[in-house]
């Protein structure tokens, strides 16, 4: 599946938070997605208290870009006294994410990798009203796209 040139300068924006780790070979599971000699992706993600709110987090980024076929090891940095999750159905993903200790935040990593391509998305199932508009809630979209 092809996104819409539309899409691409929106997701490329986007795309700027995924790093790559210097040595890395990916390997291509017969899912139909070409080989690539890239490096896995790396991001790193921040959930903080949301600013004015007695409740609710801030997540940032909420989106970003992969390219399928390859691993994305992401690093959630919790500052945050709530457990979350990771939780992307359409990837077969659902990580927990443990709470700060008191002020100091807590690391927790996950792989995956996008076997497909298209838009994912996904949320913390742990946090309630995860589909208002406050901005506060946990959620967003994984773009698996050819990187260009």
């Amino acid at each position: 599946m092809q996104l819409p040139r539309l899409l691409l300068p929106t997701v490329g924006a986007v795309a700027l938070a995924v790093t790559f780790a210097p040595n890395a070979v990916a390997q291509s599971g017969g899912s139909g997605i070409r080989a690539s000699v890239m490096p896995s992706q790396r991001l790193a993600i921040t959930i903080r208290p949301a600013a004015g709110m007695n409740h609710g987090e801030h997540v940032t980024p909420m989106s970003f870009a992969v390219e399928p076929g390859l691993p994305v090891q992401v690093t959630f940095t919790n500052y945050t006294a709530k457990f979350h999750t990771f939780t992307a159905p359409g990837l077969g993903v659902s990580a927990l994410i443990r709470p700060a200790h008191g002020s100091a935040p807590t690391k927790t990593t996950i792989t995956f990798t996008a076997h497909g391509y298209g838009a994912f998305a996904w949320s913390c199932v742990l946090c309630p009203g995860k589909g208002g508009d406050n901005g506060a809630a946990m959620r967003g979209n994984i773009y698996a796209i050819v990187q260009v």
